[in-house]
């Protein structure tokens, strides 16, 4: 529990805690027989003078100042109403927030008041929905949301701290039967029974660039710049519960970049282009001119779902087992690292990461393989193998 540190000279309603932030209490009058007062924070003694001093005016003009009271469920709806920016979010990650939040969070702890909830009952609520069986991904969903809706809360004075920051959130094992890379025959074996098909240079582009399936879908012709071999990965396309198809912002602000078209890949999609405007000729007034790179044969965006169902008729063909489609993109990282010696950081730019961590838990594993082929590649620079056999 944080002390009343040190108190401003003269200011009985302004006292630094023993950590070194500075709170104001600003009193809000009785409510019954109990006197209510609301804490304003902030790192220096001036930041809560005037923080104090604008709660002041807005009660002298009638404007509600905020109750840190409310029970969290109050607050949470409020917050996927009004707080959380939708143009920074994709559709498809206010509509987890929504379903977090009214599923996992608001039965178990919504009655707790907002300046009342400790660290504690963040981890009651994580242990409670591992005992009903949740996975670690979703408790970590959950701790996700919790932790950016505090976030929120103490950005705006609602609460000192962001106590889900003092609990570990919970960290999911990979499953290696479901995430996993293609080995390089695969890759070749697969791309050579798309060869012809409509959606070859989509098979490729997820490969070798490492695109997430909804930033390759939601691709336009004007975020593609031949002359410099670059793509700008802007946006994603998902299926979102009650909107249907939708674009939306990337995954993360770091997933806007970006990318470089390999050689084979630009020529891919010029073919790719010559055959689309062949297909907007064929469906007349039909057409439906979205300007994306890869559309249905009528000019629509292609289904998430259906591309996936393509991919299984595509793997069949090839003689492969079921793969996810994300999982191309786990073996273009791998790719990337094992044959082109990319290092992490400039992985991390390609895939688009938030954190260098994130790439390094997927793809270090990769060091090794990399770090023999490079060494391997300047022994036999230093020491030409004999009868021109590399040293492996």
């Amino acid at each position: 529990m944080a002390s009343r540190g040190r108190r401003a000279k003269g200011e009985g309603a302004l006292y630094q805690r023993a950590d070194g932030r500075w709170v104001g209490e600003i009193d809000l009058g009785y409510e019954g027989a109990n006197r209510r007062r609301k804490p304003l924070y902030g790192r220096t003694q001036g930041e809560v003078l005037g923080k104090l001093n604008q709660a002041k005016r807005n009660l002298a003009a009638g404007l509600p100042v905020a109750d840190t009271r409310m029970p969290l469920g109050r607050y949470l709806t409020g917050w996927l109403d009004g707080t959380v920016d939708p143009s920074s979010l994709r559709p498809t990650t206010k509509a987890s927030y929504r379903y977090i939040v009214e599923k996992h969070v608001v039965p178990t702890l919504g009655g707790v008041r907002l300046d009342k909830l400790k660290a504690q009952d963040v981890q009651f609520l994580l242990k409670t929905k591992r005992d009903e069986g949740l996975s670690d991904r979703t408790r970590q969903l959950i701790h996700a949301t919790l932790r950016r809706a505090l976030g929120d809360a103490q950005r705006t004075d609602l609460v000192g701290q962001n106590v889900v920051s003092k609990v570990v959130a919970p960290r999911p094992e990979r499953d290696p039967a479901k995430v996993h890379e293609l080995a390089l025959e695969q890759v070749r074996t697969l791309l050579e029974a798309a060869k012809g098909e409509r959606l070859y240079a989509l098979w490729l582009v997820l490969i070798s660039m490492g695109l997430r399936k909804g930033e390759a879908l939601a691709l336009r012709w004007s975020d593609l710049d031949m002359g410099t071999g670059t793509v700008n990965v802007q946006r994603t396309l998902s299926r979102v519960k009650g909107q249907g198809l939708s674009f939306g912002a990337t995954k993360t602000e770091h997933s806007r970049r970006s990318c470089f078209m390999p050689a084979p890949v630009q020529t891919a999609l010029q073919s790719h282009w010559v055959a689309q405007e062949a297909e907007r000729l064929r469906a007349g007034s039909v057409w439906e001119d979205h300007g994306l790179v890869f559309a249905t044969s009528t000019g629509r965006p292609i289904e998430p779902s259906n591309l996936n169902r393509q991919f299984d008729t595509l793997l069949r063909h090839a003689g492969l087992g079921h793969e996810r489609v994300h999982n191309l993109r786990h073996t273009a990282a791998t790719l990337l690292r094992a044959y082109g010696g990319v290092d992490l950081h400039d992985l991390k730019e390609i895939l688009g990461h938030s954190t260098i961590a994130t790439t390094s838990d997927l793809y270090g594993h990769v060091v090794p393989v990399v770090q023999r082929e490079l060494m391997n590649n300047v022994a036999n620079l230093l020491v030409p193998p004999a009868d021109g056999q590399a040293v492996t």
